[in-house]
């Protein structure tokens, strides 16, 4: 039979458009989800994200057989004021690997959002999570942060959507348009009618 481990779940949310936490603790069953203690590194890490740079930040673990897994967290990740994101609330799956942190973690847009560095899967090309590159002390917090300046400011070493890639390198204004729009389209009431679905 699995043990069942006491570990520290954060659940990130809004009432009423107001930013919470909720800390709780109980039990999980190590096999449906990540081992205690990476499940608690990874708690921390958003936790602490949140805190000093997530103004809006959304994150929660899945569900799966009405239990939490901590291997897979569905994020609301804003778009940062004064770019073409602003007002934007996308939604993002964050996933673990069983081996995290020897392996790096999946950063993907659902549903995928018209940008340079993410390819039409939703899957986010950013250097930092290629495994080539992937370092083992890298927090969630840098993550979010180097995906939040490639929002704004593009990768052109690392395209992965080429109409987007193409329109941001030779056509600017089109491409700005493009990203305006989708801002106006993935906000917080259309992530709010997906946010519980997983």
């Amino acid at each position: 039979l699995p043990i069942p481990l006491m570990v520290i779940i954060v659940f990130i949310g809004t009432v009423d458009l107001q930013e919470v936490f909720i800390v709780r603790m109980f039990q999980v069953d190590q096999k449906k989800s990540l081992p205690d203690e990476v499940a608690r590194r990874v708690c921390e890490q958003f936790v602490a994200y949140k805190k000093k740079y997530g103004f809006n930040f959304i994150a929660k673990p899945v569900t799966k057989n009405g239990q939490e897994d901590f291997s897979e967290w569905i994020c609301g990740f804003p778009g940062r004021k004064g770019t073409l994101w602003e007002g934007a609330l996308l939604k993002l799956r964050v996933t673990f690997p069983s081996n995290y942190p020897v392996e790096p973690p999946a950063f993907i847009f659902d549903p995928p959002i018209p940008h340079p560095n993410v390819y039409p899967n939703g899957y986010v090309c950013l250097s930092m999570l290629d495994q080539t590159n992937w370092k083992q002390g890298t927090t969630v917090s840098q993550l979010f942060k180097a995906l939040d300046n490639i929002m704004d400011h593009p990768d052109r070493e690392n395209p992965a959507n080429a109409v987007a890639f193409f329109e941001f390198c030779e056509r600017p204004e089109k491409y700005n348009e493009r990203m305006r729009k989708a801002a106006k389209k993935f906000n917080f009431v259309q992530f709010a009618k997906t946010y519980n679905t997983g």
